[in-house]
């Protein structure tokens, strides 16, 4: 018994004098504190996360919408539809409803307060799609359940909530691929601003019976309705380097919506660059019409053979003009030589090109859009006119064109020929037009771009006059919009206004006309 009372006093005076177990009460209660910072620091990092997909959402929402925003009158529309429809961002902690970022609210602006640091104030907000430069997205708020039991602190949730709100906008367009050409805004008025002479050209874009209207600009001064030409970039602004750049069929060149500079002084001897397009040869353009300075597929011109010693073909074509009687003489032989075969075929008794409005003066920039369809028809064809093809039409010239096209009628014969056993048979009038190009060869006439449907920059001229004033350069100038004008005639036909172009506009420019358009957007906030 002594001995295992001797071993029990033992261990008990061991026990007693042990201190290896000190630290574990300081161990118990550090642990507490590692675990809640370590659940803390996760919590954190789970909300900053979701803050991030949050935010990352808006942005790439805002930017979708912002894409849209051409300011054209269904812009809003179609941003509406691009922020609903085109995006889905995850987040990686929602769930159910929220498992994707939803859209809480969007707002369109017309402009961005000076100081990033300001609020949106509502004279920034529109709702005028053609105003609208800029999108606000807020997205709905998510919440997110922490590990960390905040209760057990005082807090009165073990949840947080957080959201996030974007700004993109859509500050410019970049257009390749077009001939180094200006048009001032023929629709502006005096005392426009910028931004209204916009929306008055966008509003004729869309006005058929406007559209129908043909335009006579010319080089004579910078206002609207006049057309000049673009610093191209090589920069040679003489008249034959603008002559090579508007005839080529892929001009490499590019401009930018929000900056072009402008070459307006008059360059007189560019008409070749325009008129290759109809078949027309040039002498300084490497052999045009060819694959480089290629025709349109239909140009029909109301020209007439040459038939003068070697030069008998229509790449010496003439142009057949009225004289002071209103007739026709071609190659000194009367139009009692050479008349249509159908006697009941409206007057001239000559081949035509899709004929001109009546102007107001000589001065007027556009016609009243009534054209004589049903002369043109009859003068030109033998088959069905197009609905509306009538003396008093209601449909446009370039309508009329793609009709053509469209029902292979390009190569159909004028009725200006010979009436059989008349004197000068064998002459001019034995050669009918046709739409067909025959100078450039079989198959080089291009459809897509359509080369009579040039692309344009539109410059609002009054209300840039200031960046542009009276030289002959003029830089950094804004661009209105890019938009088509079909070429109904070629360039010096009406001989009184010989360095005119007369065309119609057909609607604003697209990737489909041959044309690249690089659209840039970017976030604001």
């Amino acid at each position: 018994m002594a001995v295992i009372a001797r071993k029990l006093a033992a261990f008990a005076n061991a026990f007693w004098r042990d201190t290896s177990g000190v630290i574990l009460p300081y161990v118990t209660m550090l642990l507490t504190v590692i675990v809640g910072t370590s659940v803390l620091a996760l919590d954190a990092a789970r909300y900053m996360s979701l803050q991030s997909q949050l935010q990352n959402g808006a942005d790439a929402l805002a930017l979708a919408g912002a894409a849209e925003l051409d300011q054209k009158s269904d812009s809003i529309t179609r941003a509406t539809n691009a922020i609903n429809n085109l995006v889905t961002n995850g987040t990686l902690y929602g769930t159910g409803d929220h498992a994707n970022v939803q859209v809480s609210s969007t707002r369109f602006l017309s402009s961005l307060p000076a100081s990033d640091s300001s609020a949106i104030a509502a004279a920034n907000v529109t709702t005028d799609a053609t105003l609208a430069k800029f999108v606000e997205v807020t997205v709905t708020p998510v919440t997110l359940n922490t590990i960390l039991p905040a209760t057990f602190f005082g807090a009165t949730a073990n949840s947080v909530t957080t959201g996030a709100v974007a700004v993109a906008g859509f500050p410019n367009t970049v257009v390749c691929n077009f001939p180094p050409v200006f048009l001032c805004n023929p629709y502006e008025t005096a005392g426009m601003t910028d931004s209204q002479a916009t929306t008055a050209f966008r509003t004729a874009m869309g006005d058929s019976t406007t559209l129908r209207k043909q335009l006579r600009v010319d080089q004579s001064k910078t206002g609207p309705g006049q057309f000049g030409f673009l610093i191209p970039p090589d920069g040679c602004t003489g008249a034959s380097c603008l002559k090579d750049w508007i005839g080529r069929t892929s001009p490499r060149a590019c401009y930018s919506k929000a900056s072009v500079d402008l070459n307006t002084g008059q360059k007189t001897s560019v008409a070749g660059g325009f008129n290759v397009r109809f078949d027309i040869p040039d002498s300084s353009l490497s052999g045009s019409p060819n694959a480089n300075y290629a025709p349109a597929t239909n140009v029909r011109k109301g020209y007439v053979w040459k038939n003068s010693g070697n030069n008998n073909s229509w790449c010496n074509a003439m142009q057949a003009l009225n004289d002071s009687n209103g007739t026709y003489t071609v190659n000194n032989q009367a139009d009692s030589n050479c008349r249509q075969n159908n006697s009941n075929a409206p007057a001239p008794t000559g081949p035509m090109a899709l004929p001109e409005d009546t102007f107001s003066s000589s001065t007027a920039i556009q016609g009243n859009g009534t054209w004589n369809c049903a002369a043109y028809w009859a003068n030109s064809h033998t088959s069905a006119a197009p609905s509306g093809c009538t003396s008093t039409p209601t449909i446009s010239r370039y309508q009329v064109y793609q009709y053509e096209i469209a029902n292979h009628l390009v190569g159909e014969s004028s009725q200006y020929k010979c009436t059989s056993g008349a004197p000068g048979c064998s002459g001019a009038c034995a050669h009918p037009e046709t739409g067909s190009p025959s100078c450039a060869g079989a198959g080089v006439g291009v459809s897509t771009p359509d080369r009579r449907n040039i692309v344009v920059a539109v410059i609002n001229c009054l209300a840039q006059s200031g960046a542009i004033g009276n030289g002959a350069t003029a830089n950094n100038v804004p661009v209105s919009a890019f938009a088509k004008f079909f070429m109904t005639q070629p360039v010096g036909y009406d001989g009184a206004n010989s360095n005119s172009i007369y065309g119609e506009f057909t609607g604003f420019a697209t990737r489909s006309d041959g044309v690249i358009i690089l659209d840039q957007v970017q976030l604001y906030r």
